[in-house]
């Protein structure tokens, strides 16, 4: 048989044995007990310039994650530091640092918000927004949401990576677990009813149009679970737009089905399916998901980028217009303690009724 030749999926879900989770190739923050001791990552002090660490929060190739509480201000926040503390090499630095600047270019509702970044004690950290609801990863894994949650929720998280492409930075590794999600301490104050908002989180991998030279060629970077083929080749002359648009269809079809689109044994057949196999339809999988939104789904998932929406909007705009018509024509007020970041605007007055507009999302949803 010609290997080049698509094979029909096999009616299952995808992971192709027991509780096989997503594997993960470069990036991406493990949880990790506060008592855990790893002998290959340099101790961190109790107390970093400001921030006093409190206990760990997670780790990936690229960076050690701590709670801690920045003193000065009295607040807690996520404080990332290179795993080789004062050892860490110029080019480790120098990456360490684009990742927080590409981060911080950045101001949306639905992206983890930078405080600051620097260097004490012989460590270098980068001060975050902390995000107290664990991942998308922990709530879908084989436990979906209803489809009109699903789609509202990817459609926030889209027009979040709108505002990346707008600003030139192309994530290059959206999946559930870099996905944290913000409880609400008040009504919910979106369409999907959602008790949490979802943020994006994690630009380690991130590419600046501006600047390519900051971007490694000619490897496999990411997520095999939810990269796209030309990013599981290894193409990343060709990694753009396109790429996050297929990584947020990995996400919706996560959301719907409980599963990533392709898994296997290793990352290595993880690719080859990414690469040559179609993915299960999600109705296979589950039913009452409505055409419509399996469409948009697979049509974010299709294999030539071409044939992909051609923008991260044009996907939001779609899931918008599928539910529209059931959808309210107001909502609930935002509780204040989603404003407390400055990422919102002011409060209007209590009770105050906000009219969705054209395309069936709120004011400052619109743009960057």
């Amino acid at each position: 048989m010609d290997p080049n030749t698509p094979t029909e999926p096999a009616l299952t879900p995808p992971p192709a044995s027991g509780d096989l989770k997503p594997a993960t190739l470069e990036i991406g923050v493990s949880k990790a007990p506060a008592t855990e001791i790893h002998s290959d990552v340099q101790p961190v002090k109790r107390k970093i310039g400001d921030y006093s660490v409190i206990r760990e929060l997670g780790r990936g190739g690229m960076g050690v994650v701590y709670l801690a509480r920045q003193e000065s201000l009295n607040r807690q926040v996520a404080l990332k530091v290179i795993p080789a503390g004062p050892e860490a090499s110029e080019a480790e630095l120098k990456r360490f640092r684009t990742e927080a600047e590409t981060a911080a270019a950045l101001s949306h509702p639905n992206i983890v918000s930078i405080y600051e970044a620097g260097q004490a004690n012989g460590v270098a950290y980068v001060a975050m927004e902390y995000v107290s609801g664990g991942t998308l990863h922990d709530q879908t894994y084989k436990n979906p949401l209803p489809p009109t949650e699903a789609a509202l929720l990817v459609e926030s998280l889209a027009r979040a990576v709108q505002c990346a492409h707008e600003k030139g930075i192309i994530h290059r590794d959206i999946k559930p677990s870099n996905i944290l999600l913000a409880p609400r301490a008040g009504p919910c104050v979106d369409r999907s009813g959602l008790p949490w908002l979802p943020k994006i989180a994690d630009f380690g991998l991130a590419k600046r149009l501006d600047n390519p030279a900051l971007t490694a060629s000619n490897l496999v970077l990411g997520t095999p679970n939810y990269m796209s083929p030309e990013q599981a080749q290894g193409h990343n002359q060709r990694v753009g737009v396109s790429t996050d648009i297929y990584a947020l269809g990995a996400v919706l079809y996560e959301a719907l089905t409980g599963y990533p689109p392709f898994s296997g044994e290793t990352s290595f057949e993880i690719i080859q399916h990414v690469v040559r196999t179609p993915p299960v339809r999600p109705s296979h999988l589950r039913t009452g998901i409505p055409q419509s939104l399996e469409a948009i789904c697979l049509k974010a998932l299709e294999k030539d980028p071409q044939k992909r929406f051609q923008s991260a909007k044009e996907l939001a705009d779609a899931l918008a217009k599928t539910f529209q018509e059931k959808l309210p024509a107001t909502v609930i007020t935002p509780a204040p303690s989603d404003h407390a970041s400055g990422c919102l605007p002011p409060l209007p007055p209590p009770q105050f009724k906000l009219p969705l507009l054209e395309g069936g999302y709120l004011p400052w949803q619109v743009g960057c």
